[in-house]
């Protein structure tokens, strides 16, 4: 299983809070805390195709399958 995903997207928003306690959150942000990503579409599917060409095992996406942008494990910030 690869260990990363290449976004091949030009930005995206994500609210990585909006299913958590935000009591339990650490960084003290609310449940409506909208946090914007740039992307370059080009410059992703370069890397992937390169990768890939090297024998890595990367995964890529052209579109976010998670309602809130990214997961909680990401990091934007």
């Amino acid at each position: 299983m690869p260990s990363f995903c290449v976004f091949l997207q030009e930005g995206f928003e994500s609210s990585p809070y909006a299913r958590y306690n935000p009591a339990r959150q650490c960084l003290g942000e609310g449940k409506d805390t909208v946090v914007k990503t740039k992307g370059h579409k080009a410059g992703a599917s370069y890397l992937a195709a390169k990768l890939i060409e090297a024998d890595y095992d990367v995964s890529y996406a052209y579109r976010m399958r998670f309602e809130n942008g990214l997961p909680h494990a990401s990091s934007t910030r």
